[in-house]
């Protein structure tokens, strides 16, 4: 059976693929160290050297124009002046905190109207139906004798029908005006009870506005140094220069050992689809006879035919010593009797016998 290709080595491959790996991210690297030049200043890239890989190492330089620089003094110097003044800040606002507000000044806090107004709601209404009853009293007295007069005059007598309808009836209008007075002095109380609870709530409500203001004010001293350490601290913060980053350009790989090994693969079909072609010509005495495919090879003669040279010979894949022709020669003096396997050639003997 034949020899195919050597297999390429494998620490060699290894050793091309990480040397065009290093040569690619150097190139690469070299390709995004773009400096730039501002009205700002200039950001400037230099190769330093090399690390111990052998990789390029760079620094980058920036120099701002002096009008920039003493802009950046500036900020350097406010903000160191202005961290002090963040300690003497942050120092009181501790001392502050440390200590909890007292609400012993501030208005009690007040849920509601608890005060019973029972007494002044019965004063008031007593007040109102006396001085009903102050003028429905002489009238109805007036009523009463003017009745009494009237019907002694008719010469109705007492305990007559006529005498009881009339003092009943005197009566009816003395109990409705006497019912009306009553529940006018209600009427007065209840409207006394809701001004009274409408006070208590307003007075409630502004003793409640004044000890929240009290709490307010308190809570705003007391954390007043907090408020202005963090606005402080949010202010202002210094600014370099900005450089517009430069476009990134990247330069693909190349797969060296991915090459080396579809080389070797195309080498091995190459070998193994010629050897299958003349193991199936075998039989019809087709035999390989490509110089390519012969080693040691001696000029010892001619053919008898056609007077082609013929040779002594070594495959590459054995050491058998043989005697033919080269496919080289044929195709010159009969070219029908030459036959191509994949990129070599063979020779039918039958054709040139």
């Amino acid at each position: 059976m034949g020899k195919g290709p050597d297999a390429p080595d494998p620490y060699q491959t290894a050793a091309a693929q990480t040397q065009s790996n290093q040569q690619t991210a150097a190139y690469n690297a070299a390709l995004n160290r773009v400096s730039q030049y501002t009205p700002y200043g200039n950001s400037v890239y230099s190769q330093t050297g090399t690390d111990t890989t052998g990789a390029p190492t760079y620094r980058n330089d920036i120099t701002l124009t002096p009008e920039a620089q003493q802009q950046l003094d500036n900020q350097l110097k406010q903000n160191n002046e202005l961290s002090n003044i963040g300690f003497t800040l942050a120092d009181q606002a501790k001392a502050s905190l440390a200590n909890p507000i007292n609400t012993n000044g501030l208005p009690a806090l007040q849920g509601g109207v608890d005060e019973d107004f029972g007494a002044q709601i019965k004063q008031a209404q007593d007040a109102a139906y006396s001085q009903a009853t102050s003028y429905l009293d002489p009238q109805f007295q007036n009523q009463q004798s003017d009745l009494d007069a009237k019907l002694a005059n008719q010469g109705v007598v007492q305990g007559s029908e006529a005498y009881q309808r009339a003092q009943d009836e005197l009566a009816r209008q003395k109990t409705f005006a006497y019912n009306q007075a009553q529940d006018s002095a209600i009427q007065t109380g209840n409207a006394l009870q809701n001004q009274l609870f409408g006070q208590g709530v307003t007075n409630a409500n502004l003793s409640n506005s004044a000890r929240a203001q009290g709490l307010q004010e308190q809570t705003s001293l007391a954390t007043l140094p907090l408020n202005q350490l963090n606005a402080l601290r949010s202010g202002t913060q210094i600014q370099n220069p900005q450089f517009t980053a430069a476009p990134q350009s990247n330069s693909a790989g190349t797969d060296v050992a991915g090459i080396i090994n579809n080389s070797y693969q195309q080498q091995v079909a190459n070998s193994n689809n010629f050897m299958n072609g003349l193991f199936g010509l075998g039989s019809a005495g087709i035999m390989a006879s490509d110089r390519r495919l012969k080693r040691d090879i001696y000029r010892i003669g001619r053919t008898a035919v056609l007077k082609l040279p013929l040779y002594a010979f070594r495959y590459l894949w054995d050491d058998v010593v043989r005697v033919g022709v080269m496919a080289q020669d044929v195709v010159r003096v009969k070219p029908n009797a030459v036959i191509r396997v994949g990129k070599y050639l063979a020779v039918d003997y039958a054709a040139i016998s």
